[in-house]
């Protein structure tokens, strides 16, 4: 597979996407939803109460359809996003898929960024 096959692959289906008529939206929410995840905190609200909190510095448009997917909770007004149960187990899967494409083509190189981004905070 070459970079350009890996830049075309949807992270969530790992479907082929034709230059013809390709509409990227999907490919641009699983890398947002992912970057989102890997810059995430956690933050306690009330007493026994965390979130997983990330700052929401990407497209609103793609943002939006993370929401409506219900993958994160969000606010016009609000400088950071809260990724929901379900944003996390799909993140989480979306990581996996990719640090996979990551080792096999970089080999013990991809390695290293897989141990790195286990550390998630």
């Amino acid at each position: 597979m070459n970079d350009r096959n890996l830049a075309v692959r949807s992270l969530s289906t790992g479907e082929r996407c034709e230059d013809e008529g390709f509409d990227i939206s999907k490919v641009l929410e699983d890398l947002t939803l992912l970057l989102i995840y890997l810059s995430s905190w956690r933050e306690k609200v009330i007493n026994d109460v965390w979130v997983t909190r990330s700052w929401k510095g990407y497209d609103f448009d793609v943002l939006d359809r993370l929401v409506e997917k219900g993958h994160i909770s969000s606010t016009r007004g609000a400088k950071s996003v809260i990724l929901t149960d379900k944003g996390i187990k799909e993140a989480e899967r979306l990581k996996g898929i990719l640090l996979r494409a990551v080792s096999k083509k970089y080999g013990k190189e991809g390695e290293k960024h897989h141990d790195f981004a286990a550390h998630r905070c």
